[in-house]
């Protein structure tokens, strides 16, 4: 019986074999991969060792398998977290709260979460509400004192890190928390008055922030790409007003994503410069285009560009190359095809590009 097996790697971390718990962790859950105290133990290992997508994994099938269950919740809550999946995190947080009610952590990560959301001041009153469970928590302190620095209320910031020093004179927090403030504050009141307000009303709206969530998802699709992790990815983008195209390579086969990663390598070497492409440069690479003498490799820069411009004239050309195309270039024919309609319709709708499809396009 797993409960049994359970027992016993309980006394091994009782023992301190730390590597040899997480073994058996393994190969409890091989065994019975529905047992939820495992999951939940070993998807907490590995969210503290830095394995994000492999706890969240775990995390989530315990969720799913016990959507009762308040910890599986917070522990998925705080996997979330560490994979900016900030407005998902929020949702299993209030949830863990129903089942967990005097659970500090959970006020403490929903206040962070309302931090990293934007809504700044929402945010701090829920971490004090944390505090008010827990009134010595210096990570709590430190949630506060980064939450006000956030907003430029150096001088609470500065309070709140006083309290981590009369805790824990020599805690390598208050320290790094302290140099960050001063920082901050220093390079605020450099500005103007109107830059000033001007930073303020950037604070308020949270649009900094919004921007370095924006990268930081669309960075993650090269880590998390299971089908779960980008419906995820996805679901935040679009609460940030995002959706359009994202292409996913992992279900196309071996040549395909050859030919995919190639296309994407190409994009680098056929950047614009900052102030756009000079006039006569659409004129040349649409008779590299067509030339029949032009190497395949200077062709398939033609087709890269083409696809970036996101206009009719240039999906017109690639449509037309497409008819005659070698042989060779009609995977990186029908990839510039789609890219350029996606970015034309991106631009009529006035969005990103942003949409799973788990299909080849060479198929269509």
């Amino acid at each position: 019986m797993p409960e049994e097996k359970f027992q016993k790697i309980i006394q091994m971390a009782q023992e301190n074999k730390e590597e040899q718990v997480e073994t058996a962790l393994t190969n409890l859950i091989k065994q019975y991969p529905d047992f939820v105290p495992a999951l939940l133990w070993l998807g907490d290992i590995l969210l503290d060792k830095e394995k994000i997508a492999q706890s969240l994994k775990l995390l989530r099938k315990a969720v799913k398998i016990e959507p009762f269950n308040g910890w599986a919740k917070l522990l998925f809550a705080s996997a979330l977290m560490r994979s900016d999946r900030f407005y998902l995190a929020r949702e299993y947080l209030i949830q863990a709260s129903y089942f967990l009610p005097e659970e500090v952590e959970i006020y403490r990560s929903l206040g962070w979460v309302k931090v990293m959301l934007g809504n700044t001041k929402k945010g701090i009153e829920t971490l004090k509400k944390a505090l008010s469970l827990s009134p010595n928590n210096i990570l709590i302190y430190a949630d506060l004192a980064s939450a006000e620095n956030a907003i430029a209320n150096f001088s609470a910031a500065k309070k709140w890190v006083q309290k981590i020093l009369s805790k824990d004179s020599k805690h390598p927090l208050a320290k790094m928390l302290m140099r960050s403030i001063k920082i901050n504050q220093r390079n605020f009141q450099h500005l103007s008055p109107s830059e000033k307000k001007k930073a303020k009303k950037i604070v308020d709206k949270s649009e900094a922030n919004i921007l370095m969530r924006i990268n930081l998802l669309i960075k993650s699709i090269r880590r998390f790409n299971s089908r779960d992790d980008l419906e995820e990815i996805a679901f935040e983008l679009k609460k940030m007003g995002i959706s359009g195209e994202i292409n996913i390579l992992d279900n196309f086969q071996d040549k395909d994503k050859k030919i995919a990663r190639e296309y994407l390598k190409f994009h680098q070497k056929i950047s614009p410069p900052k102030n756009n492409w000079p006039k006569n440069h659409f004129r040349s690479w649409v008779k590299i285009l067509f030339d029949k003498k032009s190497s395949l490799t200077n062709k398939k820069k033609a087709l890269v560009f083409f696809a970036q411009q996101g206009d009719q004239k240039s999906l017109e050309i690639i449509k037309k190359y497409l008819q005659q195309s070698e042989k060779k270039l009609s995977h990186w024919s029908k990839l510039a095809l789609e890219e350029c309609w996606s970015r034309l319709r991106s631009k009529k709708k006035g969005e990103p590009i942003v949409r799973i499809r788990w299909s080849s396009p060479f198929n269509s």
